[in-house]
């Protein structure tokens, strides 16, 4: 059965920093934190070697370095969901679609996805990858 869900989920975070010409000791690490699970989730952009059953941030950041975008830098960010995990409403793919937006935002050269580009890498990032 469908239903439609008037809940959210929002992704907030921004672009580590270099300092000089020397990346800081985290400046290529995707840090992600999770305030409603209580946990936070880190990893190099260097080793997206999957470690987990669904891995979906690390084949997330792959399908769009396939599509062409580059990271020089890792980001931190912030996920917050009103929708439950585990109970069939898409909580996995609003979190995808949203962290696929989210890192082009970040790339080195931002493109200008349409909302299909990002739906198709989304798939690709949960179902395929």
């Amino acid at each position: 059965m469908a239903i439609a869900v008037s809940l959210y989920s929002r992704i907030k975070g921004e672009r580590k920093q270099e300092a000089g010409n020397r990346k800081e000791e985290t400046g290529d690490r995707v840090t992600v934190h999770k305030p409603d699970l209580n946990e936070t989730e880190s990893f190099s952009l260097n080793d997206l070697t999957y470690s987990k059953p669904r891995d979906y941030f690390k084949s997330g950041l792959k399908v769009c370095i396939n599509a062409g975008l580059s990271f020089s830098t890792g980001v931190e960010c912030e996920i917050t969901s009103q929708i439950p995990i585990k109970a069939g409403c898409g909580s996995s793919s609003a979190i995808m679609v949203g962290w696929i937006h989210f890192l082009s935002q970040m790339a080195d050269d931002p493109p200008n996805w349409d909302r299909q580009k990002i739906g198709e890498l989304a798939y690709r990032a949960e179902v395929l990858e």
